[in-house]
């Protein structure tokens, strides 16, 4: 009957009609009734299908006519007259009655004498249709039809209407309401002639007249011959029999409870699914029968969110064995004694509640082992040993587990019959009645209301339960296992000879229980029955003392609120024990009376919250632990750090209000009315959170539907969810049509091929979730991925169709959005990226989107940039539900919604009010930005209402608003018209993709849901929790200039496409605070943080580190030039350039984050990311690159009148003041050109400051002006109405042009021409050093300091002298970490292990996955222990003695000048040197320059303190040649420095020095040879203090001695005398910097006799080339014998750096394609692109391979001999040229100078082959194979020269299929068969056409990549590229490193030439990501024959090389 408003099913409605026959015959007539049943007068139930009225020719009804049959295609007429339709008396007790009912008087003792009810008192009767049961929803009302008439014949005066009135109904009426005499109604249904009733017989007859659909019969195709063996045709006749005890154990039939009594039996129909599954053959029948299950189990979850049918499905993974079971008839006869171990049969215990995770991936990854096991066709002695019995992985603690369990198996019925055909028939299976009855028990009212009033814990009620329903599978699998019964079924004999004992004793199980479970109810009192087993984790668990805890163990509130995947958000274990609960301090003991425990807990709050999400923010710190019922504090009042609050007038009204808006908004508790009941509330709106535990708040849904989303009430419900009926289909009708309606039996194919088919999904009320294509043979794992793929399915596709008439297609997620967006957006793109058509998909109807104007056409879809969480659940699409489908939901459906959890009763009503809001005004420009003072709530709410309408994808809504939020103001292609002929072609490409595509360049990642939540949970940092203040401030400064977009905070928890990373806050004293976004910080290893996960590849290079030092080099060099001019400075700073990048819109919600109660989309780059710096760089290059084009223009100054007028001037230059001049000398020449012109410097960008130095103010107002129309041509022209200006306005207004400046923290000054450090910043030091180090303190620890030093450190770089002092103070704190280290190895458990994680070797192969993660965590987690440890240590003589010093050289009167010359900071050539050198006996020393010499003799008591007189330092007195060199030193600069300050011999005012001795100069000499003394360390302070304020500077280190003889006489040999050893950097010794490369090439030029390293002429490329070549082949800064194309280049383009500072043209311009340089570094480049090119082959292609070969026509094919070279290679790792030829037919030599040639390829004496005594085996046959043992293999010619190179293998008896021995020996026996030449290549195949051809590497490559993509078939063309005949030798190369093979032995064994197989494994993170297979995978037989090799692989023999070879030229692959 269809629902209607005003049928509610209340009892007064179902019993109390008054006039249930018009009622009745109203209903017929409008079409309402499908049929109509009653009790006949056998007391069985009989229906009339499809009535009609018939009525008189006076229109008066006389009958109801119908269809006795339910089954189409049959007729029968039956009818019941109307005076047949009468009341029953219904006699019980008065209790027992429905509260509402009217009863008359109580039954006197003598109308029930002789009645079932004699001597009962208190008995009522009343009146009830006759119908049997009458139900709405889950309100059932049963009437207690018992024998009757003894009592009417002792009372029959209760016929007159006076009695009737006063026994049955006051109100009764015995015309309209005729009692029925006998057990049944007057009369019963008769049959009826169609002649009598045309008219109904017709009507009838539409409906039921339809022709019979008969089934087609298999049949074989023609030319098929079906062979059987006799052992197969036993195992089928087995099968067969199981089929049939299937069937019978899901008979259908009539089931009379209260006889305990079978009728109407009828075998079951099959579904068409299962019809499917047994038409496969018997080999697959159980591994379709367990996909269509696993298929049912997610069906079934999604098919109505609103019915527990749905909800309470709580299976997982079908275990293969128990659905054999299942198909099998394997049911268990006898009850189980044990729940804990596995099962050989099949009972209930198998369909329990699957709630742990663990236990079901284990069962999954078994299953998938198998499956695996099974396609590889391996032999059963490689199989793992299958399992044949059942685990019990279930578990059941609650009422609502036991429901779910019934529900479970309920959904296998339904997989199996036809259930709604079955139950059309009247016969629906047995099983499913008794199952569908337990389940309506324990949901109903009746149980609830019980539940709760009983008030006891019954914690073995599920279990008792249980054990009734056994008694039920036990009765049943008796019936179906009978031996009579299946020979019945199979022999097709007439269903009554069956034998029903097995049904009838089910019946009476489940019978028993209902009685016993009534009683209960009747009585309110608990069940008190001990099951027979209880399981442990039942029986051992502690009793509830909870109200709420005593529903939940009946089921009666748990509500298991279970998704679709089953789960249960209560249990997330297997086993649920209750807590220990822990005595209370002052808690009342045992002897003590007990008090009330309404008195105590102001407050109720939900389970399982933390302490942290009970109450909000509060002034005052309430103990959660005190005021809340149920949380125990176990300290007392003046203890405990919280405040302990007893009674609710401690409370201010403000909290109050607080804690009661917060439990409104999040429902996390409610108020004790017991303890509120005397206190007035500040406001009448929390009255309805006064509750006590059973009843929780007053609140009713009517309520939650009208409340504002921030008035909603809390989500506490103490009843299970109701169950409202949604639809006009069943649960049954929608589950069918999911599961069966669209699968059909297909013809059986062949192995290995695939069959498509389309699997529905949830389609209720004809809402189709579109599924993609996927094969029918799904392994668990991938049919429990369903849900995943339905919900990745594109939100949109939620559409009302016609599922009979158009099946939607879906795909993979990516290409839908991409798909959905050209059809949306339209011709923005060049090329498709969607490869082919996936089918409709409908577009999104929203008003708000469909009038706006189009959005933006950049930052299209990329498959290079999303993310995603890769497990959705029903979070993810419940907005998109809604969206789709509102108007199908009823108030009462949104209510049960709502109810899933605190979640979900927040977020459905926010969805349902955002659904109506207009969001179209987002697309217009904000012309009120800059005045906003708080984000706009209203703005909010559309962002909101845009979000949901784009299905919570933040790439659309990102794209929808274009504008600002993804810089469509910034025209690319004009910018890039501007500036593309000044930029590398490198930064214009980059440029081009973040303004069209925005940033990072790459970043792919989907995560696991419990990953995001984890960083959810975690919050943001403490700092940034601490500020509110300032975070509101920024949050509200970002989102006005549209760098972020404010959403509400629940977003990110359903959204797939969002995820949080913490928030910090820097705060520094004088300083801006700043927001930091953390995507570094992990707490595990397995810690997803995009800082670690984003590509950096692609990304731009970093160079802003050296703006600094070339604005300094600018200055000196523009002083040089213009000695006697001001120079003025002035900075410009670049307005958040972080931000301009904008961030990809499907990669906005990776970036979020929450903030200040919202979540936020982070639109622009974020500050901490490590792509925000790259990104940025190309911008701040272009500008520098375009301040010199425009440096010239003097229009700009007029242009930007406007603006220069806005800053101040200083340019007043005293008369008297004299400028320090600067001294030209070869690496600086000032910076006018050859023709006197000057060169037009760059403005030096450090990161967003822009540094200017100009001469005179013309000039300064030119580059001020130029830098301007930089910034706005390449950041986009300034527009403040609708943006920022690009340029720092506020800094800039501030600026004041002088020739001194303020300048990244430090005073430069262009008329002293320093650097100093401010005063300011000196007196904060001193500060703390009086603070913190003062002189009584006597202990440190290290991050102490570590935090001094860096103060101290930063004071450097205005007085060099503090670096050279700074050392000893370096080396105090190293020692203490190495004592923190050391204890910390010694004590800590974590460190210990920590320390074994960042060893390889310890890594197991559970661990070896995440190999990369794990060692960089615990080198960052070890590292930080150390740091951090507290330990503390005392300050050393040493280190007080540098502090004081500091301390005292800090003071204001110390006259210490905290600057330094400019002189002294570039680099520069010496104006002197001086040489010197010691031994143990004196020194000395000499300056041809500065024209002196000495020479000294020690004194005696130096000279017996040396090793002259000593043999050792026992006595610590010794004077090593280290100190007595660095004397030498000393003298050496103080005889300079006397020389400088005393005579004019340089007019320098700061010269520079260089000071050597022993080859090393004084700046080593202080930073570490005088550390290793205490004399040595007193010695350095000494010369330290000589350089304070000392007007000579010593630059770095420069080495005078050339290379031994025996290098400098291979050079000569070679032609090349060049000097290895070369100057060191300026400052840092050991740092390869620009400066140390540009002072390499200067000493190379000189050794070389070229005056002047830089120059115009043309010949300077060549030049330059020539050194470039020298550094390529090891002659470069560091000596590496090999180094990599970008430190070429950063050679190059330091050398370039010196012409440019000069003027002249660069010599190495890497642009331009025929430059030498860039020609040289380009050939490296591409010796790169081969290993970055290539990619190893892996155990699965390997498999591939040998299964192609397999497969193949012939054993001589290509498939055959590329395997045999594969399986060979792995060990060996040839090259491609070593074995195969370029073309077919051609053999490839090399050919010598001489003219000799050499074959290239291994010929037949390559390979010999040795028995196991080590004898050659001369004769090659087959029998070879057989004696093999090992072999021995020479190159003969190969590319690193050692020709004749001889290697030895063993083979692999273990595995002789992979054997490298035994495939290289089938190479030579298929080139003997095929008749090849013994002195010709070996690897031949045989072609198609039966012709020998070479193996070349093109075909070895079309093999490799053929079984490639049978082992990855998604892989991209790109990446297949990557697979070529170079990948057996990268494989090779791999397994050798991964085995621990050290480098120099992969190196000598796979004959490497130089280094370049490093490049193979230079990143180990990449590699371990790439080549996972090759060492997660790989197959025992893989690792047997590797680590067989490992063992006796032998080196490969160590020969001359050939130099009279040649080049040799190799196989390009």
């Amino acid at each position: 009957m269809a629902k209607r408003a005003d049928v509610t099913g209340t009892p007064a409605q179902v019993y109390l009609q008054p006039n249930m026959v018009d009622f009745l015959l109203n209903a017929i007539r409008n079409k309402m009734v499908a049929a109509i049943g009653t009790v006949d007068n056998d007391t069985k139930l009989k229906y009339i299908f499809n009535p009609q009225v018939h009525s008189d020719l006076a229109g008066t009804p006389i009958a109801i006519v119908g269809n006795a049959s339910n089954i189409k295609g049959e007729v029968s007429l039956a009818k019941v007259n109307i005076e047949a339709i009468r009341y029953f008396a219904h006699v019980k007790a008065r209790g027992g009655f429905y509260v509402d009912q009217i009863l008359g008087a109580n039954l006197p003792a003598n109308m029930l004498a002789n009645t079932d009810w004699t001597n009962m008192a208190d008995y009522a009767a009343s009146l009830m249709p006759i119908s049997s049961r009458c139900t709405s929803g889950k309100n059932r009302c049963t009437a207690n039809f018992v024998t009757m008439k003894s009592w009417f014949d002792s009372a029959n005066s209760v016929r007159a209407m006076s009695t009737g009135q006063q026994f049955l109904d006051p109100n009764w009426n015995p015309t309209a309401r005729k009692i029925a005499r006998d057990n049944g109604p007057i009369g019963s249904i008769k049959t009826a002639q169609s002649a009598d009733y045309p008219q109904e017989r017709m009507s009838i007859g539409t409906f039921f007249d339809q022709a019979q659909q008969i089934a087609q019969q298999p049949f074989l195709q023609g030319n098929t011959l079906t062979i059987t063996m006799p052992g197969e045709q036993e195992k089928e006749v087995q099968a067969v029999a199981g089929q049939a005890k299937l069937q019978l154990f899901l008979i259908g039939g009539t089931i009379n409870t209260d006889s305990s009594t079978v009728s109407n039996l009828s075998y079951p129909v099959l579904s068409t699914s299962m019809n499917g599954v047994l038409a496969t053959a018997r080999a697959a029948r159980t591994s379709s029968f367990t996909d269509l299950l696993n298929t049912a189990f997610y069906t079934a979850a999604g098919a109505d969110p609103t019915s527990i049918y749905s909800t309470q499905v709580s299976i997982q993974v079908m275990q293969a064995t128990a659905a054999a079971s299942l198909l099998a008839g394997n049911f268990s006869k006898t009850r189980a004694q044990d729940y804990n171990n596995e099962s050989s049969t099949l009972d209930m215990s198998a369909f329990l509640p699957q709630m742990s995770p663990k236990v079901v991936e284990s069962i999954i990854a078994a299953e998938r082992m198998a499956r695996n096991e099974s396609m590889m066709e391996l032999t059963d002695l490689q199989k793992a040993k299958p399992k044949t019995v059942i685990a019990r992985i279930g578990t059941m603690t609650d009422v609502d587990m036991f429901s779910s369990l019934c529900i479970n198996f309920l959904t296998c019925i339904s997989a199996i019959v036809d259930v709604e055909g079955m139950n059309n028939a009247g016969t629906p299976s047995i099983f499913r009645q008794i199952l569908q009855g337990y389940v309506n028990m324990v949901n109903g009212k009746d149980w609830r209301h019980w539940a709760t009033s009983v008030g006891v814990p019954m914690p073995n009620l599920p279990w008792t339960l249980y054990q009734f329903m056994e008694g039920s599978w036990v009765g049943l699998a008796d019936f179906a296992l009978n031996a009579t019964n299946v020979n019945v079924f199979m022999g097709n004999q007439p269903i009554t000879a069956l034998d029903t004992s097995g049904l009838q004793q089910a019946t009476r199980a489940y019978a028993a229980c209902k009685s016993h479970f009534e009683k209960l109810f009747a009585l309110a009192v608990p069940c008190t029955m001990v099951p027979r087993i209880i399981p442990a984790s039942v029986r051992d668990a502690p009793l509830a003392i909870t109200g709420q805890s005593v529903i939940n163990a009946a089921g009666a509130g748990g509500s298991a609120k279970r998704g679709n995947g089953g789960g249960s958000t209560a249990q997330s274990t297997e086993t649920t024990v209750a807590p220990v609960v822990k005595k209370r301090r002052g808690a009342r003991s045992d002897s003590e009376p007990k008090s009330s425990r309404t008195e105590k807990g102001l407050f109720f709050v939900k389970p399982n919250l933390s302490p942290t999400e009970i109450f909000p923010r509060l002034e005052e710190k309430l103990c959660v632990h005190f005021a809340c019922k149920g949380k125990e504090c176990t300290r007392s009042d003046d203890q405990c750090a919280y405040k302990h609050v007893k009674t609710p007038s401690q409370l201010k009204p403000e909290v109050i209000r607080a804690i009661g808006d917060h439990f409104m908004r999040t429902g996390n508790g409610w108020f004790n009315k017991h303890q509120w009941k005397a206190t007035d509330l500040p406001d009448a709106k929390y009255q309805c959170l006064l509750g006590d535990a059973r009843t929780g708040m007053q609140c009713t849904a009517a309520e939650f539907v009208f409340h504002s989303p921030r008035e909603l009430p809390p989500a506490v419900v103490t009843a299970s969810v109701p169950l409202l009926p949604t639809a006009t289909r069943s649960f049954d009708r929608i589950f069918s049509d999911n599961l069966h309606s669209r699968i059909h039996p297909l013809p059986r194919i062949s192995k290995g091929k695939l069959r498509k088919e389309t699997i529905p999904s949830w389609n209720g009320n004809q809402q189709v979730c579109q599924v993609g294509h996927h094969t029918t043979a799904k392994s668990s794992e991938e049919v429990l991925s369903i849900t995943h793929k339905v919900a990745s399915s594109d939100c949109n596709q939620i559409s009302q169709v016609e599922a009979s008439k158009k099946i939607v297609k879906g795909t993979v997620e990516k290409e839908k959005i991409l798909r959905e967006y050209e059809a949306k957006f339209g011709n923005g793109a060049s090329t498709s990226i969607v490869t082919r058509k996936k089918g409709a998909t409908p577009s999104i109807t929203h008003s708000s989107i469909s009038s706006c104007t189009p959005p933006t056409k950049k930052m299209k879809p990329c498959s290079k940039k999303y993310y995603r969480v890769d497990d959705l659940s029903f979070h993810n699409v419940v907005a998109i539900v809604l969206r789709e489908s509102r108007s199908h939901f009823s108030q009462a459906d949104r209510f049960n919604l709502a109810l899933l959890d605190k979640n979900f009763h927040e977020f459905v009503p926010l969805v349902l009010r955002w659904l109506d809001v207009d969001f179209s005004s987002l697309q217009q420009p904000r012309l009120d930005y800059q005045s906003q003072q708080s984000i706009c709530q209203h703005r909010v709410e559309m962002m909101n209402a845009a979000m949901v309408a784009f299905g919570l994808d933040p790439g659309k809504l990102v794209r929808y608003l274009g504008g600002e939020y993804t810089g469509e103001s910034r025209d690319t292609e004009r910018i890039l018209k501007t500036i593309g002929p000044y930029i590398s072609e490198t930064d214009a490409n980059h440029i081009r993709r973040i303004l069209q595509s925005g940033c990072p360049a790459e970043l792919q990642l989907t995560e696991s849901s419990s990953s995001k939540l984890e960083m959810m949970h975690r919050g943001n940092q403490k700092s940034f929790n601490e500020n509110q203040d300032i975070v509101k401030e920024k949050m509200n400064k970002e989102e006005r200039y549209s760098h972020i977009i404010p959403l509400h905070r629940l977003m990110c928890l359903f959204s797939p496409y969002l995820r949080h990373t913490p928030q910090g806050i820097v705060i520094k004293v004088g300083k801006d605070p700043r927001l930091v976004w953390d995507g570094s910080t992990k707490r595990r290893p397995d810690d997803i943080v995009l800082n670690e996960v984003t590509p950096t590849d692609d990304e731009p290079e970093i160079t802003f580190g050296d703006a600094k030092n070339l604005f300094y080099n600018d200055l000196y060099n523009t002083r040089i030039s213009y000695p006697d001019d001001d120079i003025l400075l002035a900075t410009s700073d670049i307005k958040a350039c972080f931000r301009h990048p904008r961030v990809h819109p499907d990669l906005t919600g990776a970036f979020g984050f929450y903030a200040d109660d919202y979540y936020w989309l982070a639109s622009a780059m974020v500050f901490g990311h490590l792509v925000s710096c790259p990104s940025w760089e190309p911008f701040r290059r272009a500008i520098e690159k375009m301040s010199v084009v425009f440096a010239d223009r003097t229009d700009l100054v007029e242009k930007h009148r406007a603006y220069l007028n806005m800053i101040s001037w200083d340019t007043e230059k005293p008369s008297a003041v004299k400028l320090t001049r600067a001294f030209a000398c070869k690496l600086n020449k000032g910076v006018l050109d050859m023709n006197g012109r000057q060169i037009c410097l760059p403005a030096r960008i450090y990161v967003d400051d822009a540094l200017l130095a100009a001469v005179g103010r013309k000039q300064m107002e030119q580059r001020l002006a130029a830098i301007i129309e930089a910034i706005f041509t390449v950041l986009g022209e300034p527009e403040v109405k609708y943006r920022q200006c690009p340029l720092a306005m506020d800094k800039w207004s501030e600026l004041k042009v002088s020739h001194e400046q303020i300048i990244l923290g430090l005073k430069i000054n262009t008329r002293t021409m320093t650097v100093e450090i401010p005063q300011s910043y000196r007196a904060d030091v001193l500060s703390i050093l009086n603070a913190t180090w003062h002189g009584h303190r006597k202990q440190f620890t290290v991050g102490q300091a570590q935090t001094l030093t860096g103060k101290l450190a930063r004071l450097a770089e205005g007085a060099p002298w503090v670096f050279h002092l700074m050392s000893h103070m370096y080396t105090t704190i190293a020692k203490a970490i190495a004592n923190n280290k050391a204890l910390l190895a010694e004590s800590s458990t974590e460190f210990q292990q920590l320390i074994q994680n960042i060893r390889i070797k310890n890594l197991t192969k559970a661990t070896c996955k995440n190999q990369a993660k794990v060692v960089a965590f615990a080198l960052k987690r070890a590292a930080k222990m150390i740091h951090q440890h507290d330990v503390k240590y005392n300050i050393t003589k040493t280190m007080r003695y540098e502090i004081e010093f500091f301390r005292e050289m800090l003071q204001l009167d110390s006259e210490i000048r905290w600057r330094t010359p400019l002189a002294f900071l570039i680099p520069r050539t010496p104006f002197a040197t001086t040489v010197g050198d010691s031994c143990l006996e004196g020194a000395g020393g000499y300056s041809i320059a500065l024209g002196f010499w000495w020479h000294m003799d020690f004194p005696e008591e130096v000279k017996h303190q040396t090793l002259l007189f000593k043999k050792n330092n026992d006595d610590g007195n010794l004077i090593s040649i280290n100190v007595l060199e660095f004397v030498t030193v000393i003298i050496n600069y103080c005889a300079a420095l006397h020389i400088v300050q005393t005579s004019h011999i340089t007019d320098d005012p700061s010269p520079v020095l260089l000071n050597v001795t022993d080859n090393t100069s004084a700046l080593n000499w202080t930073l570490h040879s005088c550390k290793t003394s205490k004399i040595g360390m007193m010695l350095g302070r000494f010369f330290c203090s000589l350089l304070i304020n000392a007007p000579l500077e010593i630059p770095g280190a420069e080495t005078l001695q050339f290379l031994p003889d025996r290098a400098r006489d291979n050079l000569a040999h070679m032609g090349h005398c060049v000097e290895r050893e070369v100057a060191e950097s300026q400052k840092y010794s050991g740092i390869e910097t620009e400066g140390a490369r540009q002072a390499h090439f200067i000493k190379w030029c000189e050794l070389y006799g070229i005056d002047d390293p830089c120059g115009p002429e043309q010949g300077r490329e060549r030049v330059v080339a020539i050194y470039i070549k020298y550094v390529i082949l090891g002659v470069n800064y560091n000596n590496k014998s090999m180094i990599r194309s970008d430190t070429a280049s950063g050679y190059a383009k330091a050398v370039n750096t010196l012409f440019e500072l000069r003027g002249f043209p660069h010599p190495a311009n890497l642009q331009v394609a025929d430059n030498m340089s860039a020609v040289i570094i380009r050939n490296l480049e591409r010796e790169e692109d081969i290993a970055r090119q290539r990619h190893p082959l892996d155990n699965d292609i390997f498999a591939k391979l040998q299964q192609l070969a397999a497969n193949s026509k012939s054993p001589d094919s290509v498939e055959h001999v590329v395997f045999n070279m594969v399986a060979f290679g792995r060990i060996t790792g040839p090259r491609a040229g070593e074995y195969a030829q370029k073309t077919l037919d051609k053999v490839e030599v090399h050919k010598y100078p001489s003219g000799k040639t050499v074959v290239k390829a291994f010929i037949k004496s390559g390979f010999i082959f040795f028995d196991r005594h080590g004898k050659r085996i001369v004769m090659i046959d087959e029998e070879s194979i057989n004696q093999v043992h090992s072999m021995s293999v020479t190159w003969r010619i190969q590319k690193n020269r050692r020709n004749g190179q001889k290697l030895q293998i063993a083979a692999d008896h273990a595995n002789p299929a992979i054997c490298p021995v035994r495939n290289a020996l089938r190479v030579v026996l298929r080139a003997k068969k095929l008749g090849q030449p013994e002195d010709q290549p070996l690897a031949i195949f045989v072609d198609g056409k039966g012709k020998t051809k070479y193996l070349t590497a093109g075909k070895i490559a079309e093999v490799i990549r053929k079984a490639v993509k049978l082992s990855k078939p998604d892989i991209e063309a790109e990446d297949l590229k990557r697979y070529s005949a170079h990948s057996i030798r990268v494989w090779a190369c791999v397994l050798l490193s991964e085995a621990g093979k050290s480098p120099d032995f992969i190196k000598s064994h796979l004959r490497w030439l130089g280094e370049s197989y490093r490049m193979y494994l230079r990143d180990t993170k990449v590699m371990n990501e790439q080549h996972l297979k090759a060492l997660e995978d790989s197959s025992s037989a893989v690792m047997a024959i590797l680590q067989a090799n490992l063992e006796s692989l032998q080196l490969p023999d160590d020969v001359v090389e050939d130099l009279d070879m040649g080049e040799y030229e190799d196989i390009i692959n």
